[in-house]
């Protein structure tokens, strides 16, 4: 059984300065575009930047998700598996340009009820969301961008609108649901793939699949999250007179480019914890971990279903964990985890109210 943790030296990783430069470059050059490209105004121009900030933010977080096993498995280093899964996430983000259409409607217009809606209540969305993802990937803490982005724009639309606009019912039927669906049942396919997977006989094929595998998990993800970031683009958008159609692929590029140059510059801590800290996984248990994230991740995204792979991904391990007996999984780490996809919701509603109130006379 191979359960050792491949290091490399050359890791990449940035320094807080590092990563403000890029950060600020990253935004400086997309606002510049979108005003010269769509003539827009500064509010969708710094929109468009703070959007694609939240995908650098979410790829930093999550890319770890899927290529976590390859390090926890001993597969590839750190370095391989990061730039690995950043260039699948680019190939998965572009190609929701064709599949995202359900999704990009559920979080532009599917939780809060109404036609209009003020210019700063997209702006203080985006914000309330990435404060939070920062945040926590600052601290190497796995939460859900999911969550953050629905916590904010929940805060940011009861302040705006009242609580009477939030459409609870496609709130609860179409994101609440799914998200706590999907790591139940994650854990429960992990578990019975166990005995499954254990039976397939190690080796140079095996470990092929698995890396593999961990490229489709990543691919389903990108291809997930992408439509829900760019859907706050969209909301963005509707406070203007600028065609939607228009403007919706640029919007899925900018996000997919940002998302993929957040995996590359941000990964490293928070797939050190996935890696390292929750349990040791050979090539099958790996293997297994990221078939069920692909299968559930890609079957919600046909279905225009949020889930987050954060959860999913974290609950296969433990599934995983789980099979081996209770000492196979780190509790305390699990424990924080939980903490922490428990507190991003009602945090990120906070921020999103709080920044909706500072930028309310926009």
């Amino acid at each position: 059984m191979n359960n050792t943790v491949v290091e490399n030296n050359t890791v990449p990783q940035s320094t807080n300065y590092t990563n403000w430069v890029i950060t600020g470059l990253m935004m400086l050059v997309v606002a510049i575009g979108t005003q010269v490209v769509f003539h827009a105004g500064w509010i969708l121009s710094v929109g468009t930047a703070c959007m694609a900030w939240l995908a650098y933010e979410n790829g930093g977080n999550d890319i770890s998700k899927s290529v976590a096993t390859l390090v926890g498995g001993g597969i590839v280093n750190y370095r391989t598996a990061i730039l690995s899964g950043s260039i699948v996430t680019l190939l998965g983000g572009i190609t929701s340009i064709w599949l995202g259409g359900q999704m990009v409607k559920l979080f532009s217009s599917g939780i809060l009820e109404g036609t209009t809606f003020p210019p700063s209540i997209g702006l203080a969305t985006l914000l309330g969301a990435i404060a939070w993802v920062a945040l926590a990937t600052r601290v190497s803490m796995p939460v859900s961008t999911t969550h953050a982005m629905t916590g904010a724009i929940i805060g940011a639309g009861i302040i705006s609108l009242g609580a009477n606009h939030i459409n609870f019912g496609s709130l609860v039927g179409k994101v609440v649901i799914p998200l706590l669906a999907s790591p139940v049942i994650s854990i429960v396919i992990a578990y019975i793939l166990w005995n499954i997977i254990t039976r397939l006989p190690e080796g140079r094929y095996l470990r092929l699949v698995h890396f593999l595998s961990s490229m489709f998990a990543t691919f389903a993800r990108a291809m997930n999250d992408t439509p829900k970031i760019v859907a706050l683009g969209v909301f963005i958008v509707m406070t203007t007179d600028i065609n939607q159609t228009t403007i919706l692929t640029p919007l899925f590029l900018v996000t997919a480019v940002g998302m993929t140059l957040g995996s590359y510059v941000k990964g490293l801590p928070v797939t050190k914890l996935l890696a390292e800290k929750i349990t040791k996984m050979d090539d099958r248990e790996a293997l297994g971990a990221n078939l069920t994230t692909a299968f559930l991740v890609s079957y919600a995204s046909n279905l225009g279903l949020p889930v987050s792979t954060t959860h999913v991904i974290s609950s296969a391990i433990i599934g995983f964990g789980l099979k081996k007996g209770s000492g196979g999984v780190d509790w305390k780490v699990v424990r924080d985890m939980l903490l922490s996809w428990v507190v991003t919701l009602p945090v990120s509603a906070i921020f999103g109210a709080i920044l909706y109130f500072l930028l309310r006379s926009l």
